[in-house]
């Protein structure tokens, strides 16, 4: 389930009541895309435990180095950051083994996920 939702910060998993103890669904992954003026990575992931073991922490690190960067920013677009990060997600979620620790060169396209 893709949502979208501009709010600042982290106050997302507040937001949706995601990470709480007594919740049910520990199957989540919040994109939050921050700009910080132009200065920084943009993009940092909240991540439930259910994911974890799917994607560790390592993984998401690499996902955000790899796309979150002012380098990649400025020369690709933020738009083009979000959606390759999105498809390496996705590429690995639904991959042989279910499992990355680093984010694939090419992740599948949204579009042939079903995505418009």
């Amino acid at each position: 389930n893709l949502r979208r939702l501009i709010e600042k910060g982290l106050a997302i998993r507040d937001y949706w009541s995601l990470g709480k103890e007594d919740q049910k669904d520990d199957k989540y992954i919040v994109l939050v895309v921050d700009q910080f003026g132009g200065r920084g990575n943009i993009l940092n992931f909240n991540v439930g435990d259910g994911v974890k073991f799917a994607l560790p922490n390592v993984f998401w690190t690499r996902l955000s180095g790899k796309y979150g960067t002012t380098f990649f920013v400025k020369d690709n677009g933020v738009d083009v950051a979000v959606e390759n990060a999105v498809e390496a997600i996705v590429s690995c979620l639904r991959s042989e083994d279910g499992f990355c620790t680093s984010p694939p060169d090419q992740g599948q396209s949204l579009k042939s996920l079903g995505f418009k």
